[in-house]
């Protein structure tokens, strides 16, 4: 049974634990169910988007990944926003969605300075890493 997501913020550290809890044990779906409310409510909100931009590129789901975490995306945080890019391109390419994944690879790439050999890239993401820093050295070149 879903909880229903109420507001508050240790309501919102209890949902954050529970939608945890369904993840680990696979009911990514549930997770995702328990956590839309709360992000709705208050998008702004840096730790539920992660968290749910999280599972929803665990369900497959990256254009919503995406969107959930948009706006992190654009922050002054490189370290945070690089590690967004890693977690799309991954998303995206389970989904074989391949431009959007190479997009947010090399994304990464210009933003955290050891990336993939932080070891943050999946082994199909290294080939396209390949070709976005082609792509980054293209773009400088011009």
């Amino acid at each position: 049974e879903t909880p229903v997501a109420s507001a508050g913020a240790t309501g919102r550290e209890e949902l954050l634990a529970q939608a945890s809890a369904f993840a680990a044990r696979g009911s990514i779906g549930e997770a995702i169910a328990l956590l839309r409310p709360v992000y709705d409510r208050d998008p702004g909100d840096r730790h539920v988007s992660l968290v749910l931009a999280r599972f929803l590129a665990d369900a497959r789901k990256p254009d919503e990944a995406e969107k959930v975490c948009g706006k992190l995306l654009q922050e002054e945080d490189l370290k945070t926003a690089g590690q967004l890019h890693v977690l799309l391109a991954r998303a995206y390419e389970s989904a074989g969605l391949w431009p959007e994944a190479l997009r947010h690879h090399a994304a990464a790439a210009r933003v955290l300075p050891n990336y993939p050999l932080d070891g943050a890239a999946s082994i199909a993401g290294n080939r396209i890493l390949t070709s976005a820093r082609s792509l980054i050295a293209e773009g400088e070149s011009r």
